[in-house]
């Protein structure tokens, strides 16, 4: 699936399909309000542009409190994924969750790690864990080194956090961290 094919998936259908696991979890979330916002936003922008739009949709409809807004979405996640097998293909809705977690999480580091984790047992979280990497190691390095080994593939691919060329560590030339 490339990029121009992928972001066609984040429209309104996918604001439908998160609030639909948001709803049990959190009954006051404005889903069609959510669905509506996706929907006029999202035409003209490209595959990152609609997945930020997405997360900033949800969390002006969650709890304020970032622990509390993460915990809800956390829960709504649905059941693991046992391998690598389809968190593109069944678990692709859950990439503005993971932005999520990237763009508000960067002050709630052991809330976000922990989100990250659960996320990865989903679909990924390696673009979103790049702020905290570049932050500085810890406590996410901490968090992600003990995974190496693990066996499962979510487990495995959590370890590889913390080693991912292109991401550092803060201050480090050739990097991502800037920007």
């Amino acid at each position: 699936m490339t990029d121009s094919t992928l972001k066609r998936h984040f429209t309104g259908d996918c604001a439908r399909e998160l609030a639909e696991r948001i709803l049990p979890v959190l009954p006051s979330f404005d889903a069609e309000g959510f669905v509506r916002e996706v929907d006029e936003a999202v035409g003209p922008l490209e595959l990152k542009d609609r997945v930020r739009a997405l997360a900033e949709g949800v969390r002006s409809r969650l709890p304020e409190s970032y622990p509390e807004a993460v915990d809800v979405l956390v829960r709504s996640l649905g059941p693991e994924l046992p391998d690598a097998e389809g968190t593109m293909s069944a678990a692709w809705f859950l990439m503005p969750v993971a932005r999520f977690v990237e763009i508000y999480g960067l002050q709630h580091p052991e809330t976000s790690l922990a989100a990250l984790d659960a996320i990865t047992r989903r679909h990924t979280a390696e673009y979103a864990i790049r702020p905290s990497m570049c932050a500085g190691p810890s406590p996410t390095v901490s968090t992600t080194s003990p995974r190496t080994t693990q066996r499962a593939h979510s487990q495995r691919q959590r370890s590889g956090w913390s080693r991912a060329p292109r991401i550092g560590r803060a201050g480090s030339s050739g990097t991502d961290c800037a920007h």
